[in-house]
């Protein structure tokens, strides 16, 4: 059994005791104790950080193969990215164009508010495979239009 001692203020103090710490509950309304932490590293100014939410083993996701555990949005990333999902950077980078081009053809080809291409929310929305193609053809056509 542990005690502790309380302060009450004016001289009063109380004393305490249980039988031990109480676990922590999940956020994810399981009602499960929390027993482990997202294994996300982090990008940025918080490089060599992990995203370290709390989960039990309900919500979390284990990466196969691994003793990685992933809350629910980190897993559902890392499987965009498996699955070949792209932010506007990501595919800028990969057909050697600017950001700004790349946003352009998504204007002009449409899916800029499709939830059926995009997930996620600002620079860190990525864009299905399907979605693009239809950019990189949009990209291209323009780099031709521009070039002659």
């Amino acid at each position: 059994m542990t005690c502790k001692q309380i302060n009450l203020g004016n001289g009063a103090t109380a004393i305490v005791c249980s039988r031990g710490a109480r676990r922590e509950r999940c956020r994810c309304g399981s009602g499960l104790p929390v027993s482990r932490l997202c294994d996300f590293e982090l990008r940025g100014r918080k490089a060599g950080q992990t995203c370290s939410a709390k989960l039990c083993d309900r919500c979390s996701s284990r990466a196969p193969a691994t003793e990685l555990d992933y809350c629910q949005a980190h897993a559902r990333l890392l499987e965009h990215r498996a699955e070949g999902w792209r932010t506007v950077g990501e595919m800028a980078e990969a057909w050697g164009t600017s950001p700004r081009a790349v946003e352009q053809a998504i204007l002009v080809v449409g899916v800029l508010h499709s939830k059926a291409h995009a997930s996620g929310e600002g620079a860190a929305r990525r864009w299905s495979p399907a979605a693009q193609g239809l950019v990189h053809r949009e990209v291209r056509e323009a780099n031709r239009d521009e070039g002659g």
